[in-house]
Formats: C-alpha cells, structure tokens, sequence
C-alpha cells in the first residue's frame, strides 16, 4: 500500500526545497552539512544504526573492535549524508563537474567489450554514490539504460526518475519493458543494475563475508539469454566530493544453472573486496543476511554444569525448530564463559546492562569494564543470532551481548534484578512464580537433554563400558552443596548403604555418578560404601571426569533411580527420564532462613506423582517398592514442548 499523498507531497516540496538551496551553495560546504546531518541521523535513526552495526558485527567482529566498528558506522552515516546532498545537487551536475571530480579506472574494459558489439551490464551496488556513477558514464560518452525499482512514495520517485533522465539517462521500471531491455543490450547498449540486497528464498545463496547470502540472479540470466557482458562497477568516495568510478574485469557467464551460479560467485567475491576496502561507503542499513540459512547461537556458560545443560537444551529446541526446514550445519553453536573480575562486578554489570542495553557506545565498554579479558575477547569476537544463557549471573551480559548483535535474547530462570521484559524469551520454572507475559515458558522443571534418543545412545555407551550381567539397576545420580543444602559423608554413607541394600534384595546392580559439586569427602564416602556393596558395576566421582553419556546411560539402564534434591536440573533430568524417581534431601543448613522455592519445586513434582521425596531410613523400602510397582506412572510435564512453540514464534 502506497503511503498518503499528503506525506509523499510534503517530503517532495521539501526535497525540491533543499535541492535549490544545496545547488546554491559551493560544493563543500553543502558535504559538509551532508555529514552533519548524517551524524545527526546516526544518532536519530536508532532502529536502522542498529541493524547496520550488527551486520558489521557479522562480517567484521573477528578483525574488529567494537569501537573500530561503531567509528565505521558513524562514517557511514556520514557518507550517507554527503551522497544524499550530491543526489539534491543533480540539477548542477554537468560535464565540467564530472570531468572536475570524477576519475574514470580501467575503462578498456568497457571499450574493449563495446568493440565486440556485446551489450554490457553495469553491475554495482549500494556502494558509494550509486546515483552519480550512471551520471558519469553519461558524460563520459556512455549513456545507460537504468533499471531501477519504483519507490513507495511516487511524487519523489518521479522527480528522481527525472533528475536521472535530465542527465541522459533512460530509466525502465524493475518488472516491465522487458523486452526494451532486451533490444537495448543486442543494440549494443549499456544497462545498469543494482545487485546487493537480500534476494530472499529464490535467490541464488554464495558465499559472502562468510556466510550463505540470497543474491538476485536476474542480472545474470539476463547476460545468460542476450550474450551481454558483466563489468562490475563501483564509484567509490575518496574525499569531499573527489571520487572514482572503478571498472572491474568482465564476467561472461556460461551456459545453464551452473554458469549463473559461478557468475554470481564471482561478483559476490568482487563486492566483498570492495566492501573491505572502504566498509563505510557500502549500505549496510537494510537486513542483508535476512534469508541466509544460517544461524549463529552464543550459549554464555557461568560455570555451572546444570546451567549449560539447561542452555543447550534449550539450544535443541532451537535446532529442531530449524531442522525442519534447515541443514543441521545451519545452526551453529558457540559456549563462551562468562568470567567476571570480582563478585563486585558481576553486580555492577547488573546495574549496567539496565541502564546502558540500548546504547551501542556503552555495550561493549560495559562488558569490558566488568569482565575479564578471555571472557570479553570471547564475545567481541564473536557474532550471535541468537543468545541463550541460565541464571542470574549471565543475564546482564545476555541483554547487553544480544543487543550488541540485535540478536534474540533468551534466558532460563529468572534474570536477577533485571526484568524478564528486557528478553524475546524467558523459561521460568513454575516454583518461580514468573509473572503473566506473552514472552514468558512458565515449566514444570527445567530444560534439559533427556531424550529417548539420547538415552538410548547412553545406553549402548554403558554396555560398552560396563559388565551389567544381564541385571537391572539401580541408579544414584549426586550433586552437593548450595545455598540451602550441605550434602556430607555421613549422609552419603547413609544413602549408599540403602541403595545397595536395596538393589541386593531386588538382585540389581548400583550405577553412580555425583557431580563437579560432590565434596571430595562425600564422593569418597558413597564410593567406599558402593564399592564393599560388591554391586556397583559404574561409579563416576567429582575427581573423575566422566563421560558425556553417564547421566543418560545410567537413566536408560535404570529400573529406580534415587537423585539428591538439591538439584533442580538433575532431579528434571531423571523426572524426564520417566523412571520412577525417588529423591533424597540433603541436610538443611540451619543459618539459611527464608523461603526455600526448591522446595515448592519439589512438591510440586510430588503432588503430579512425578517423583516420591524420601529419607535415609525410608530409602531403602522406598526403592523396593517403586521397583514391585514396575515403571506405569503419571506422564510427565510437556516443558519440551511448551518451550518448542515458544522458540519458533520469535524465529
């Protein structure tokens, strides 16, 4: 739908204006108002900034700072500013300024390709002054057919079309007159065309800045059908109004699909190098990677194994979302741990992100104020689509980072001090009481990586490693000390002896792992124990780095299986593995006063039947009677699911 004439006539009346008073004016002082203005955009047009610096980001993050970028930015801009004055100027535009201003580089190729009666195809880009180079092939002695796309507002179209025509030039609207089109360049004649935006799903998808970019492939055929020559040309900026219009070497494009797509390959190469050259005088402001089929995920990692387990979980549902329409190999994914200096920072940064996520001068000072240099290093120099991160210790980077990128932020668990508002999606468990948001996945437990696949490849992994003798098991799965729960060797030789017990008179064996949180003591405690049981056949300690598949491999092998309460992620994982599930508590550190949400986290899985909260002196009669009951239980919460929906709604 077209915009209202009112609005289309006011900007006209005003672009006629501003026109008359720039062409009044000597040519470098109206540049110079051209790069006001345009600092003056930079800092205005806050949704376009922030596009044109994520792509930035995109291609140029792995070779420069963010502060060498954002300069590249404002530059642009600025550039922006003074071509958009030289378009207002057009009407003073003649032969004597061209000849004054203009520098012509490798025009034998052009003669060299009109000797031969071919037709050319001037191929540029959004680089430069786009406008001004038509103009200077015209008074060069070249007049072109150009083939431009009809803007929304048709009064300022129109005055452009004119301006372009005044100067020699033959405009043809995208999509019509093809056939004009086609007579011209078997004439003989010149046509231009730009061909750099995204081209959408039918686009031909090459490599450029190191991703798959959709470009337009029209250009090409239309060399393909008439036996036209390609020049790549670029009228590149090198001071005030001083510029040069640079001719590359011809592209003749073969025979068939395969012609096209090499043809294509070869001006994306050139206008990558070109681009590199003077990345301030290309347009970045429209979404050019917006089709690519690729997806870059940065999963920020506190340390914690249950929070990057939640994190790639997560991570799954983002894949699967994709892989129904996309590679694998489409979706990539990078673990960068946050470290900060001090605690005292990690704080601050809090404070920070709030204040600062929306200004792209303070981003990355942020971050590099508070964090260490392996961790800043880590994010500046890498680009994100998209980022996950668990906890409140990694939100303020997630918010700052993700809007670094423009990318889509998500968070599990609640995000600290920071509102969960601030992010295109948050799973928070239900024990959390999450307020009621459109971008908010209230679960039942937390995300994780039990699968039926995954735990049938565990499975095969601990056949493999371990000797079962044909037995069923009993699993022991261990985490260890947090804020509310202390978990000491008295208690784990508790809880041992009644998991041996119990799997000698059921005739199981005992599969064990605890985890990088188990205290040396404790773990000590439950090998000891497990291992004069005689019925242990794996046991995987906090001294010990366990394989991937342990977890997985000791559920799927599982006919009980007994997990430590304190731990959301281990107790999900086991409830996912829909086994039956006893959980143990724990010793209650007595200075923690308060209100304890894991323990409304663990009711909550009891109340749905989901698992049965025991003690060491019911440990053992609680086993047998899960395992005399056989696996039939209440089906378990569809948190996977739920998180599925969510993901691909702001895809």
């Amino acid at each position: 739908m077209k915009r209202p004439f009112l609005t289309d006539y006011i900007l006209y009346s005003l672009a006629k204006f501003f026109s008359a008073l720039f062409t009044a004016m000597p040519v470098d002082a109206a540049l110079g108002v051209g790069r006001f203005c345009g600092g003056l955009a930079y800092i205005f047009n806050r949704k376009r900034a922030r596009i044109a610096y994520a792509n930035m980001r995109a291609a140029f993050c792995a070779e420069k700072s963010p502060s060498e970028i954002r300069r590249l930015l404002i530059r642009l801009y600025e550039n922006f500013g003074q071509t958009l004055i030289e378009v207002l100027r057009m009407p003073k535009v003649d032969e004597a300024y061209i000849k004054k201003y203009v520098s012509i580089k490798n025009i034998s190729y052009l003669n060299e390709t009109r000797a031969r009666g071919r037709g050319v195809i001037f191929l540029t880009g959004h680089f430069g002054n786009w406008e001004l180079s038509s103009v200077a092939s015209v008074f060069t002695g070249f007049p072109l057919l150009v083939l431009a796309r009809e803007q929304k507002m048709s009064l300022l179209n129109g005055a452009l079309n004119a301006l372009r025509e005044s100067k020699g030039c033959r405009v043809i609207k995208k999509g019509m007159a093809t056939r004009e089109i086609f007579d011209h360049l078997r004439e003989n004649g010149i046509v231009g065309i730009l061909s750099d935006q995204d081209a959408g799903k039918r686009g031909l998808f090459v490599d450029f800045f190191g991703r798959p970019t959709s470009m337009a492939r029209g250009a090409f055929a239309l060399s393909q059908k008439t036996g036209a020559v390609i020049i790549p040309t670029f009228m590149k900026r090198r001071r005030g109004p001083y510029q040069e219009l640079i001719l590359e070497k011809p592209i003749e494009v073969g025979r068939g699909d395969a012609g096209v797509l090499e043809a294509v390959k070869r001006f994306a190469s050139i206008l990558e190098r070109r681009i590199r050259e003077a990345p301030d005088q290309w347009l970045w402001l429209h979404k050019r990677w917006k089709s690519t089929p690729l997806r870059k995920t940065v999963v920020l990692s506190d340390g914690k194994r249950g929070h990057l387990n939640q994190s790639l979980a997560v991570f799954e549902a983002v894949k699967e979302c994709r892989r129904r329409s996309r590679r694998e190999a489409d979706t990539e994914l990078k673990v960068i741990e946050v470290r900060y200096k001090t605690r005292a920072h990690r704080v601050f940064l809090d404070a920070l992100s709030a204040i600062f996520s929306g200004y792209a001068l303070w981003r990355s000072r942020c971050l590099k104020l508070c964090l260490n240099r392996e961790s800043y290093e880590g994010l500046s120099g890498n680009y994100a689509d998209i980022v996950i991160s668990c906890g409140s210790g990694t939100a303020g980077v997630n918010l700052l980072f993700g809007r670094e990128n423009n990318a889509k932020g998500i968070v599990i668990m609640r995000p600290g001090a920071l509102s969960s508002a601030n992010f295109d999606l948050a799973v928070i468990p239900e024990h959390d009481n999450p307020p009621a948001r459109k971008n908010i996945v209230a679960t039942l437990g937390a995300p994780n990586l039990i699968t039926r696949e995954r735990l049938e490849s565990g499975l095969k992994s601990l056949e493999v490693s371990a000797d079962l003798g044909g037995k069923k098991s009993v699993g022991l799965l261990v985490g260890g000390d947090n804020k509310y729960y202390a978990l000491g060797p008295v208690l784990m030789k508790a809880v041992s002896g009644a998991v041996a017990g119990a799997a000698r008179e059921l005739d199981m064996n005992v599969l064990a792992t605890s985890s990088r949180r188990t205290s040396e003591a404790a773990a000590g405690a439950m090998k000891s124990e497990l291992e004069k049981s005689g019925l242990a056949r794996l046991i995987i300690t906090a001294s010990e780095r366990g394989p991937k598949w342990a977890v997985a491999g000791i559920l799927a092998a599982s006919e009980v299986v007994v997990v430590s309460g304190e731990s959301s992620s281990m107790v999900s994982e086991a409830v996912s593995s829909s086994r039956p599930v006893i959980v143990f508590r724990p010793a209650r550190k007595p200075a923690i006063r308060g209100n304890n949400r894991h323990e409304f986290f663990l009711r909550g899985l009891e109340s749905k039947g989901l698992i049965r909260i025991s003690t060491p002196g019911d440990l053992k009669k609680d086993i047998i009677e899960a395992a005399a009951s056989g696996t039939e239980r209440p089906a378990g919460p569809d948190d996977y699911g739920k998180i599925l929906e969510a993901i691909k709604g702001i895809l």
